[in-house]
């Protein structure tokens, strides 16, 4: 008789059968997934948006907005099934057609979402049009907890169980090695702690970077008014809850006063029921209980956020130091002498860990200011002149790029679907054509057309085209410069003490 305790059994078995037997790869189950998940949101409308408002303080028109861009990006990928096309490419080989763009499903997805409504359906819609299994972390907090219980009915109800599952808790690592995992929070990737060691363990890892930071840099050729307006919205709309709402804003000493003015006049005609207190030193430790913004100028303080502007005197102002702990409701302006100061300062603003650079740049410039500042600073994603209305909600975007021919712009849908696909290409002929007649290199190597193609490879590179000798090097330029600038009147001088002294003493001589 056995005493040892029985295996405890695997955990989401239903999910692991489906993804041995391919259920969510089928082109039907993709599309009838996508139709039921449309029908259960619009049917719970009322409920998700009032759970938006209630946990967020959106108002109704915000909470509608985030709702909407949801189930646009469902459609989209709804519609990037083209059910006849992808059945012939489930059939190249028997048809005798190459297909070297072919991609299938990386499997398991497991997300681990911010919160909010978007954060979680974006990545979900995309895996399941990719044709993935999808499991859904879903911890409720007690700041979302409506949002959250709302989800952790609807989706289940909506979706099949063996392809969509909502996870209490975090699996071991066992089982994230089969996974592809979207990671939203701002988790500590390292070895040193089991969960980010699990993490790290996954088969794939989608990264969106929490930790970095947003800059804005407003130049002396700004449109004052557009970027005051960009960046009331981008800040405190939504309750301050966008993932790229801005950290702080590297303004030009020259429209500074400007600038500043303006934006805490936008801030009070978009703040509702304002109590504000207008002045510098307003506490001795700073809104927020921040004593890193002591002695900083508070230009305005109300119950949506702070706008402070630092002061030039102290050397915090000189370090982004003071960007890190504060509250995200506290906007931070740092006026800069010239764009290069805003461009070294904005270098230290990356994340932590496995982020480098900023998040996101917002840069109000002129078109040929914009380029050399866009150029210059290492975000992952840059905003000229404008700030879009989808980066108010959802996640940071997860680095990506669009697929050639792809229906999509870099902001929508913010996940794309080949995400969750990998290149699997079916090749049937040889793409080298001078082997054409066989893989044998030793045949090969007596043939003509062997030869040629051997010399062929020796053949010069064409030519850059650029214009030989005449570019002109920063020191031989900074040279001549000074050469033209002291040699000019030095030579002109000459002349005319040449000139008198030539009249005075030797003209007479010559009949002058």
């Amino acid at each position: 008789m056995s005493t040892g305790k029985p295996s405890s059994p695997k955990p989401f078995s239903r999910i692991l059968i489906a993804e041995v037997e391919g259920t969510a790869r089928s082109l039907r189950h993709r599309q009838l997934q996508l139709h039921r998940l449309q029908t259960t949101l619009t049917k719970n409308r009322t409920l998700l948006i009032q759970a938006l408002k209630t946990d967020f303080g959106y108002t109704e028109i915000e909470a509608l907005f985030e709702y909407s861009l949801s189930l646009s990006e469902l459609r989209a990928h709804y519609d990037s099934i083209d059910f006849e096309k992808e059945v012939q490419l489930n059939k190249t080989i028997e048809n005798g057609v190459e297909s070297l763009d072919r991609y299938a499903s990386v499997g398991i997805i497991y997300v681990v979402p911010r919160s909010g409504l978007h954060a979680v359906l974006s990545p979900l819609c995309a895996a399941i049009a990719a044709g993935s299994c999808v499991i859904v972390e879903r911890k409720i907090p007690q700041t979302t907890k409506q949002t959250s219980s709302a989800l952790r009915s609807i989706l289940p109800a909506g979706l099949s169980g063996d392809t969509f599952a909502v996870s209490k808790e975090r699996p071991d690592s066992s089982f994230l090695r089969q996974c592809t995992v979207v990671l939203q929070t701002n988790e500590v990737l390292t070895t040193s702690t089991k969960a980010g060691s699990d993490l790290l363990e996954s088969k794939k890892l989608i990264i969106s970077p929490s930790s970095a930071k947003t800059l804005v840099v407003v130049d002396r050729t700004a449109d004052i008014s557009l970027a005051a307006r960009s960046l009331i919205v981008a800040k405190f709309g939504f309750s301050n809850t966008s993932a790229y709402a801005p950290d702080v804003v590297f303004v030009h000493e020259a429209v500074a006063k400007t600038f500043s003015t303006r934006l805490v006049e936008v801030a009070r005609s978009y703040f509702d029921g304002l109590e504000s207190n207008t002045g510098s030193n307003k506490t001795s430790k700073g809104p927020g209980g921040s004593k890193a913004l002591e002695g900083h100028n508070v230009l305005l303080s109300s119950k949506q956020g702070d706008i402070i502007e630092l002061n030039q005197s102290s050397s915090a102002s000189h370090t982004p130091s003071w960007a890190a702990g504060l509250p995200s409701t506290t906007l931070l302006l740092c006026k800069v002498t010239s764009t290069d100061e805003a461009i070294d300062l904005s270098a230290e603003l990356g994340g932590t860990g496995h982020i480098q650079g900023p998040a996101a740049a917002l840069i109000f410039a002129s078109p040929a200011d914009a380029q050399y500042i866009a150029n210059s600073i290492d975000a992952s994603l840059t905003c000229v002149n404008t700030f879009p209305a989808e980066l108010l909600v959802g996640p940071k975007l997860a680095p990506s790029a669009n697929r050639s021919g792809e229906a999509s712009t870099a902001l929508f849908p913010r996940y794309k679907r080949h995400l969750f696909e990998d290149s699997r290409p079916i090749v049937q002929k040889q793409t080298l054509q001078v082997l054409n007649g066989g893989t044998d290199l030793i045949v090969q190597a007596e043939t003509k057309t062997f030869r040629q193609w051997v010399d062929s490879a020796e053949v010069p590179l064409k030519p850059t085209g650029q214009r030989p000798g005449k570019a002109v090097g920063f020191f031989d330029a900074a040279i001549m410069l000074s050469l033209a600038t002291v040699g000019v009147p030095l030579l002109v001088g000459l002349g005319f003490v040449g000139r008198f002294a030539f009249r005075r003493y030797g003209g007479g001589k010559f009949g002058f």
